[in-house]
């Protein structure tokens, strides 16, 4: 139904261990962010948070593509999934002092998302091709989704039920002990074997230098970075500041789930290498008119109406550009022996685009005094960065037809 049966018995074990990674991370989730928002009643706690998050990933990327090559794919995925459990020990150790400590919360889920999103990444390539990468990336996103409509209800209402510190510390806890089992499936899956044990990230710079369509697929990723970083928090974080309820936030994200279904589901049977840009194309008129629409109505009604919009349509851009550069990997002849090298160098974009997008959300923020029209006219901005995702990702594509057939 899905384009599933193009894909082998490896790709589904591999999509079951990170199942159990979305459960065991979807279980706090936004929560880690309200927690420490409601100890500081302020955002700027939740955005140094995020900044650090994503700064953290980009230079633990290069630490684990060498890790990487050392060991293997599966025991770097086991390394993010501790660092992850440390984050949640921490979150329990430090209570209702967790805001103080943001440095060093911000770091560990850095490192720890760089080590699980290496091992992520270069299993993806070894378990989908050319023919099958948008069918797989859907699946995994259906099931992420369907993990979505679940989990942060759950933790929400169980947040609220059992309130304040005891709540969010049970969640923790409960996701510390997925965690665990979720590493015992990971040592599990077969094992491609690096080709070399030393990592190589002054080659793989070279080969960006020399190679145009590595070059525009990571503009790609980088604009796509500017409204992805913020927006992967950002509404929750807003209808939480007019409406103190993590039951809500958890409903919310029940909501959007639920569409991210059926907008990865289309994903998954219409779009492919020939038409990804038109769909794009369509998703980003769509998610900056809706953008326009909430300066004139910042409600908790109509952010909710907005982050269900835009689970809809941002899967068309965050999957089709990330495919892009899957694809220019496999195209290029010199790149899959350096997929490690290539993967740090794809968050290094990544991230710089994701912190720009939250430093403009901060000073906005902090030159507003907290004007809730003020970020709304953030998010238009941040929408419209998207013309450049979708002018790289064309001209990506473009290059990568001239890769194949040897122009």
């Amino acid at each position: 139904m899905v384009g599933g049966d193009s894909l082998d018995r490896i790709y589904y074990r591999f999509l079951l261990v990170h199942t159990g990674f979305m459960i065991f991370t979807g279980l706090p989730g936004v929560f880690i962010n309200t927690f420490l928002m409601s100890q500081t009643s302020t955002m700027d706690v939740v955005l140094i948070y995020n900044v650090l998050g994503y700064a953290g990933t980009a230079v633990g990327m290069l630490i684990s593509a060498a890790v990487i090559h050392w060991l293997n794919a599966g025991v770097v995925s086991v390394i993010g999934i501790v660092g992850f459990n440390l984050l949640y020990f921490q979150l329990i150790l430090y209570g209702t002092h967790a805001a103080a400590y943001v440095v060093l919360l911000g770091v560990t889920s850095g490192l720890a998302g760089a080590f699980y999103w290496m091992s992520y990444s270069q299993l993806l390539t070894e378990y989908t091709n050319l023919q099958n990468r948008d069918s797989g990336m859907a699946i995994i996103s259906i099931m992420s989704s369907g993990v979505n409509v679940v989990i942060p209800l759950f933790a929400g209402a169980m947040i609220s039920v059992l309130g304040g510190i005891l709540g969010y510390n049970v969640v923790f806890g409960l996701a510390f002990l997925i965690g665990i089992i979720t590493a015992i499936g990971a040592v599990r899956l077969p094992k491609p074997a690096s080709e070399r044990s030393t990592v190589r990230h002054k080659q793989a710079f070279l080969l960006i230098r020399r190679r145009k369509a590595l070059r525009f697929a990571l503009l790609s990723e980088a604009c796509k970075g500017i409204r992805e970083g913020a927006f992967g928090f950002i509404l929750s974080v807003l209808l939480y500041h007019l409406i103190k309820s993590e039951f809500l936030i958890g409903f919310n994200t029940f909501l959007s789930s639920g569409v991210s279904i059926l907008s990865f589901w289309m994903i998954s049977k219409h779009v492919n290498g020939s038409n990804r840009i038109r769909y794009m194309e369509v998703a980003v008129g769509v998610l900056f008119a809706f953008s326009v629409v909430n300066v004139f109505a910042v409600s908790p009604a109509e952010l909710v109406v907005f982050t269900v919009v835009n689970s809809f349509f941002a899967g068309f851009i965050l999957n089709s550009s990330f495919g892009n550069f899957l694809d220019v990997l496999q195209i290029v002849p010199e790149a899959r022996n350096l997929r490690p090298e290539l993967f740090a160098q794809k968050e290094m974009y990544l991230a710089s685009g994701r912190c720009f997008g939250i430093f403009l959300i901060l000073l906005v923020d902090r030159l507003s005094g907290g004007s809730m029209l003020w970020q709304a006219l953030s998010l238009v901005f941040l929408t419209a960065t998207q013309v450049g995702t979708v002018a790289a990702s064309r001209h990506t594509s473009c290059l990568a037809e001239q890769q194949k057939s040897g122009v």
